[in-house]
């Protein structure tokens, strides 16, 4: 089954079983950390702190939102970015166990269904957030209305 590209993805050419990109993430002290770090710390920082990384240990687990973000990422590549907040479109993510500092993940996801509905072209798709050696981590299910 070919593999869906944001740039050239057409709905009639879509097929149920079309694959979706696969990312690989590795988990790091900096990936988690980018995850529980405030948006920005500079107007909160005192000016005789240095502008360098907090030194303390970040959680263990990466946080939920962060495979949210690795989901969208995923349908980013699949799909136009303005497509997957088009009227209609939707996804949702459920974590099985967490994912921890020194995993390696991959994230994949294949069509499940397309069709019209009330004017709308619609995409399933089904995405897995797979632990090398432990499994799956987290599933996703995602409409897209392209």
């Amino acid at each position: 089954m070919p593999t869906l590209w944001a740039k050239t993805v057409e709905f009639d050419k879509i097929a149920v079983g079309d694959r979706l990109p696969i990312l690989v993430k590795w988990e790091t002290e900096h990936t988690i950390r980018r995850f529980v770090a405030p948006q920005d710390q500079s107007e909160d920082q005192p000016e005789d702190q240095p502008d360098d990384e907090d030194e303390s240990k970040p959680p263990d687990n990466l946080p939920e939102a962060a495979l949210t973000g690795y989901v969208s990422e995923l349908l980013e590549k699949a799909f136009p970015y303005e497509r997957l907040s088009a009227d209609g479109s939707r996804f949702e993510v459920t974590t099985l166990h967490p994912v921890r500092l020194g995993d390696t993940t991959g994230i994949s996801g294949r069509v499940t269904g397309k069709r019209e509905e009330d004017g709308r072209r619609l995409v399933d798709c089904e995405i897995v957030i797979d632990v090398d050696g432990q499994g799956i981590a987290a599933q996703a299910r995602a409409v897209v209305s392209l």
